[in-house]
Parts: C-alpha cells; sequence; structure tokens
C-alpha cells in the first residue's frame, strides 16, 4: 500500500512514476479518476470519480450539479482523483445556477506523523457545433481551446455559470501539516465545424 493519491487530469499528491500519475486525453476524455492508496488497516483510500457523459443532437441545458468527484479518504488513506465529464450537443446551454465538478478527494488524517496525497482533478470537456463522432468524417474539424471564448460561436455555447472545477484534492496531516495536495485537473471547451480540411487539435 502506499499514501499516494489517486491521479487523472491532475497529478496525485506524493505522486511517483507509478503512482498517482496524469492519465487520459484533455481533449476527449474517457477514464474514471484513480483511487487513492492506503497504507493501513485502519482507514482506506478515497474512490475514483466515475464518468458522466451526456450526448444530444439538439441542445443540452444545465441547471444543476453534474459531478464527477473523487471520494475523500478516512483515516491514513489518500483522496481519490476526480473523473470525466464530457458533455456533448449543437448547443450547450448552461445556466447560473448550474455547478460541474471533477474534483479530487480531500483527506484529513489525526496523526500528525503521516503524510498523505490529495486526489489529482478529473478532466471536463465540452463539445458544440455540429454532432461528434468517434470516426470524425472527413472534412469535419475541432478547434480546442482553453480559456474559451463563448462569443466566437454565439448561439452554440452559454456558459453563465462559474468556472467548472477541476481542482486538487486538500490533504493535510494532523497538526504538522504533511499533506500534500493534488493537482488541478483540465477542463477544455471543443467546438466541431463542417468545413473543408483535416482534425486541427489545439490544446
Amino acid at each position: 500500500g502506499n499514501y499516494i493519491g489517486g491521479g487523472h487530469g491532475g497529478k496525485g499528491g506524493r505522486a511517483i512514476a507509478s503512482a498517482g500519475c496524469v492519465s487520459d486525453d484533455a481533449v476527449r476524455p474517457a477514464l474514471v479518476g484513480a483511487g487513492g492508496g492506503t497504507a493501513s488497516v485502519y482507514g482506506r483510500g478515497g474512490a475514483g470519480g466515475g464518468i458522466v457523459q451526456i450526448a444530444a443532437e439538439g441542445a443540452i441545458r444545465v441547471d444543476g450539479t453534474v459531478s464527477a468527484d473523487g471520494e475523500n479518504a478516512t483515516e491514513y488513506g489518500s483522496g481519490g482523483a476526480g473523473g470525466t465529464v464530457l458533455l456533448e450537443a449543437r448547443q450547450l446551454l448552461v445556466g447560473e445556477t448550474a455547478l460541474i465538478t471533477a474534483k479530487g478527494g480531500n483527506v484529513n488524517p489525526s496523526s500528525a506523523n503521516i503524510i498523505v496525497g490529495g486526489g489529482g482533478g478529473g478532466r471536463i470537456a465540452f463539445y458544440a457545433g455540429r454532432p461528434w463522432s468517434a470516426a470524425l468524417p472527413r472534412g469535419r474539424t475541432v478547434k480546442s481551446e482553453e480559456p474559451f471564448a463563448a462569443e466566437t460561436y454565439p448561439g452554440e455555447f452559454l456558459f453563465l455559470c462559474p468556472p467548472p472545477d477541476v481542482s486538487g484534492g486538500i490533504a493535510t496531516g494532523g497538526t504538522l501539516e504533511h499533506g500534500v495536495p493534488g493537482e488541478e485537473g483540465t477542463v477544455r471547451y471543443c467546438h466541431v465545424n463542417e468545413a473543408p480540411g483535416l482534425l486541427l487539435l489545439v490544446r
């Protein structure tokens, strides 16, 4: 076992070459978050966040919460990484009351001698414009930006909510603050055009 936070869009706290590292594709995420590690029978690491994928031929409107957060850890464990949120439609309308998150899980053990890690943030991607196909048709282009100027494509992207949250999990280790937070994940806004040319991914 280990005290390493799970990784996905961002590294988990205390990540090493074999665990807690970044994974998946920021532009087209498709993986769950990794679970946090544990090295004690007195607790467990948090589970990684799952996958929320919603696709529509017309419009998607979000006024509530869409969440793929990693789970918080218990004693002597580390946080799970945030998962994936992928929304794709001809129009994306996200209202003022909406909350979209893929955060890493937190941990706060009582012992100051334990060094733990927060979960890494997940990955969120939005697609608007022409309907997406996994086998991208010839002549269709994709443009991905961060941050994205919604006014570039009026009527297709409308975001009135706070920015999506892909923050890394907070980790504290008792009074000595031995916790290492997880890294922030990724957010991408992608526009799909019908136009001659090749596939274009701008990261």
